[in-house]
């Protein structure tokens, strides 16, 4: 693949924030865009406040190493400024890092810890019948 003259990277490391309340569908959002299905075994807790759901999707000669961050217990918690903090610092902290890397590790070695997209979800009125 070519674009623009240059050369696409065989691989793209791409890391989505979802926020939002629990039952909006949210994961299915991301299934459904990605045609993958993150399972249980995928979990990795990182702290109180995110849960890290990572998928493998190959299309040769591309490959796209994809990280779900989730916040479960958003609408859990009764401080929503707190919450918002809390995304905040963890969005300050992902990107340190990375800047942190730069500077002493080799390229190939890097793991991109930056949210590439921060996804809101709000809950919206429901018809019953």
């Amino acid at each position: 693949m070519r674009t623009h003259g240059k050369v696409l990277k065989k691989e793209i490391h791409f890391n989505v924030l979802l926020v939002g309340d629990s039952a909006l569908g949210k994961t299915t959002f991301i299934d459904t865009l990605f045609k993958v299905k993150f399972g249980i075994e995928n979990t990795l807790k990182s702290g109180d406040y995110f849960e890290s759901h990572k998928a493998k999707l190959s299309d040769s000669p591309l490959t796209l190493y994809l990280n779900l961050i989730d916040s479960p217990g958003y609408s859990h918690n009764t401080d929503i400024r707190a919450f918002i903090s809390k995304i905040h610092r963890f969005l300050m902290n992902s990107s340190l890092e990375y800047k942190n890397q730069k500077k002493t590790l080799p390229r190939r070695e890097r793991q991109d810890t930056r949210v590439h997209l921060c996804l809101y979800f709000i809950r919206g009125p429901r018809c019953n019948r």
